[in-house]
């Protein structure tokens, strides 16, 4: 059952309309005044539409990809509630029905649910998001102004502007009997125009045509056949279907001949980005661009995706036997993944290699097995001492294997038709003006790549505590964990390459050399890896309340680990956790939370070291109807530093740089990549009625951010490292009669980044002011 957004609102008017034919056609107010009595049914309706205003200065770009909140008629917020009185309405016994969003703004939602005492429960939600995000600095080439010319990129060349879908509806059968059956059905839906680049020679601007659709169906039952025990049973069956397709829409510029051509989006003449000289005539118009330079005249790609990934579930909850309370999980799934038509064609010229089309097709199959068990128990002692037991157990395997072929074209230039190898117009020695161009960099004139991957874990731990309250007071635990991980890694590769003479001479022993000349070479490789890796960890925790209405409670968790997966895995970790609740009075209360995380991995070439610390306070403060305070503080501090190696350039490394030492060239560095940002967030609340009607709202949030990182780009500017965020808002709601109140909003959103003394390619600062005149009718 597919039900997309203008379905459910049939549903919702359908469901509605059979409410009205089965009460009566007149309605009371409810004695209360909050709602009218419809038949059997308490009523509460209330719409709240409205205008909302825009003033903007600043990059439009990144506001859409912050706020995204335009101007204009809308929907703020609908609701309908139903209730019925003796629990004996017709269709339903209890209705709730919500929109809001709609008119044009970024996010439009829908929401129903609707139930009936002892027969069956429905809910089912539409939501629509329009994600756009084109913040500039997101894989932006960072072109220097010495370039000739100079290219500025103002925009992200991965930039998106996709509308999500998404539908879901739930249903159970008689959910209060002791056998209940659960039905439900989920799709979303992401499609829209959005950016990518793709690297030959040059930096090609690609338009990616999105589109991805899952459609997600479950069916579960439940039991309830033992006292305080429930098994339940589900069936859940997943499609995804990827259909995003790729090509070049930027051909902006024109070779001799008249051929429109796109020169990519990274400009660097100074070293050959797209070429040194790019336009042999600058004032033609498009200009006319050199036929030697790195350029793409076409490019396609389509790789159709289709998963099909069923999962079977097994739970039970249980406090069957006394003072023992158990839950357990069972989980097996099976995915299949194919692309059968892969499908990718580059039409231009690449200098280095001097290529002027390569096609390549194929096809690709992945399985992925997953089994997990997680089972957990406590068992209660005594009235103060508690045992908890914690076992899950993960096993996945993924093999795959994928085959692709290529062929390719050469040329000394884009305005020379590449020459396919012929015997009968290349004799030996292969020198004539009729034989093929290629240059020592060229790949195989056909090559077929068959690569089957593997990649497996095997997972279990064990978590054990033991809880004591040694009085009303003050209580602690103590447990150990421990957890063992076989990381199991496979790659057989076989590849089969065709040259024709003129690579023959370079790339083959004079055995494999045919009669033509030309020749068929096959290799192979294997590599297998298996990661053993052993972590334990001493758990600690205590919580203290001194006094009724004050609780503190610490925990901690210390890592040891004997071998790590990735670089930045930690070998060793600590975990600190501390929060304190204080409520004096109803009215009154205050909490404040340390959150501290240390990490490293200091072995020799990786030397990673990580931390974050964060802080937060907040108090609120409601002694009366009449007004109300909350104010908080939060801080982050995040850490990080990784030995890496990078590319220096063609010249020799500065003195003091050392080289590095795995990647065994003179003109790659060893150095130390270092993160670091600081983040400050604080908020302020406030609410007055001065008045009986009149209610007055205000407040105030700023995020502002410092930090540092290592720029190997001269051009980088520190972008999101350095910005402050305020929102200010004020609210004003009068209660001009029972059921009307006018409604006003005013709302900044002032983003400024700072300390960008140079910043090649504009600045992303924004302020947008909104104002919300409404009406909301209650009824």
């Amino acid at each position: 059952m597919k039900l997309h957004g203008s379905r459910l609102c049939w549903v919702m008017g359908a469901l509605i309309l059979a409410a009205g034919l089965a009460t009566p056609a007149h309605a009371q107010e409810d004695k209360d005044g909050t709602g009218r009595v419809w038949g059997n049914y308490h009523v509460d309706q209330s719409i709240e539409v409205g205008w909302r205003g825009k003033s903007f200065s600043g990059n439009n770009d990144v506001y859409d990809t912050f706020v995204n909140l335009g101007q204009g008629f809308r929907l703020f917020n609908e609701t309908l509630e139903m209730r019925s009185l003796n629990h004996h309405g017709g269709l339903f016994d209890n209705l709730y029905m919500s929109n809001f969003g709609y008119g044009g703004d970024p996010n439009d939602v829908s929401m129903l649910r609707v139930s009936k005492n002892a027969w069956y429960d429905f809910s089912g939600t539409f939501r629509r998001d329009r994600n756009m995000w084109n913040y500039d600095l997101l894989a932006n080439p960072l072109n220097p102004a010495t370039s000739t010319p100079a290219i500025f990129i103002g925009f992200s060349p991965h930039g998106v502007d996709l509308t999500r879908r998404m539908s879901d509806v739930r249903f159970t059968l008689a959910p209060q009997s002791p056998v209940r059956l659960r039905l439900g059905y989920s799709r979303n839906n992401n499609e829209g125009p959005s950016l990518s680049t793709y690297h030959q020679g040059t930096e090609a601007l690609l338009f990616q045509d999105f589109k991805v659709t899952t459609n997600a169906y479950q069916a579960g039952v439940d039991f309830k056949v033992i006292p305080r025990t429930n098994f339940s049973f589900d069936e859940f069956l997943n499609w995804y279907k990827g259909d995003t397709s790729w090509g070049d829409h930027n051909l902006t510029y024109q070779l001799a001949n008249g051929q429109l051509v796109d020169l990519g989006v990274s400009w660097d003449t100074a070293n050959s980005s797209p070429c040194k000289i790019p336009f042999s005539n600058s004032t033609t118009k498009p200009p006319t661009a050199a036929s030697n330079c790195n350029a793409f005249t076409n490019y396609i790609r389509s790789a159709p995706t289709r998963t099909y990934y069923p999962t079977e579930q097994v739970t039970f909850q249980s406090n069957y036997f006394k003072n023992v309370d158990m839950s357990g999980r069972l989980m097996y799934s099976s995915a299949d993944a194919r692309v059968m038509n892969y499908d990718e064609l580059f039409q231009g010229f690449e200098s280095r290699s001097l290529a002027t089309q390569l096609s390549t097709a194929g096809n690709a199959a992945i399985n992925r097995t997953s089994v997990s068990a997680d089972y957990a128990l406590t068992a209660s002692i005594t009235s103060k001492l508690r045992l908890v037991d914690e076992f899950r157990f993960i096993y996945f395997r993924i093999p795959g294997q994928n085959q692709l072929s290529t062929t390719a074209l050469f040329a000394t230039n884009m305005l020379t038709a590449p020459i396919v190898f012929n015997p009968a117009t290349c004799p030996a020695p292969y020198t004539a003006a009729t034989c093929p161009t290629h240059s020592s960099s060229s790949e195989a004139d056909a090559s077929t790549a068959v690569s089957s991957l593997f990649l497996g874990q095997d997972s279990k731990y064990n978590t054990l505590e033991l809880e004591y309250d040694f009085s009303k007071h003050f209580g602690g635990r103590l447990g150990y964990r421990y957890r063992h991980r076989t990381i199991d890694q496979r790659d057989v590769e076989l590849n089969t390459s065709t040259y024709d003479p003129i690579l023959a001479t370079r790339s083959c022993s004079a055995s494999l050399v045919g009669s033509n000349g030309s020749c068929t070479t096959s290799s192979s490789s294997s590599d297998s890896f298996e990661t053993l890796i052993n972590e334990d960890s001493l758990l600690a925790g205590v919580w203290v309340r001194p006094i009724d209405g004050l609780r503190l409670t610490y925990d901690q968790e210390i890592l040891y680990a004997d071998n790590t997966f990735t670089r930045v895995s930690p070998r060793q970790s600590q975990h600190y956790k501390f929060r304190g609740e204080y409520k004096p009075r109803p009215w009154l209360s205050m909490n404040s939370t340390l959150n501290i995380y240390e990490a490293r991995n200091n072995v020799s070439e990786i030397d990673h070291l990580e931390h974050t610390r964060s802080y937060g306070y907040n108090l609120t403060l409601a002694p009366q109807d009449t007004w109300s305070f909350d104010i908080g503080y939060n801080y982050t501090g995040i850490f990080s530093q990784t030995d890496i190696c990078f590319i220096f350039g063609s010249g020799a490394p500065p003195a003091g740089f050392p080289v590095c030492p795995i990647a065994g060239s003179a003109a790659t560095l060893q150095g130390l990549s270092v993160y670091n940002n600081l983040l400050n967030y604080g908020y302020a609340d406030f609410m007055i009625k001065p008045q009986k009607r009149v209610t007055l709202r205000m407040g105030y949030a700023i995020d502002s951010i410092t930090g540092n990182t290592l720029i190997l780009n001269p051009n980088s500017p520190p972008g999101p490292l350095n910005y402050n965020y305020h929102r200010p808002y004020g609210a004003i709601d009068v209660d001009a009669s029972k059921r009307v109140t006018l409604k006003a909003y005013w709302g900044d959103y002032d983003y400024n980044e700072k300390d960008n003394p140079v910043d090649y390619i504009g600045h992303r600062s924004f302020r947008g002011n909104l104002v919300n005149l409404s009406l909301r009718y209650a009824f």
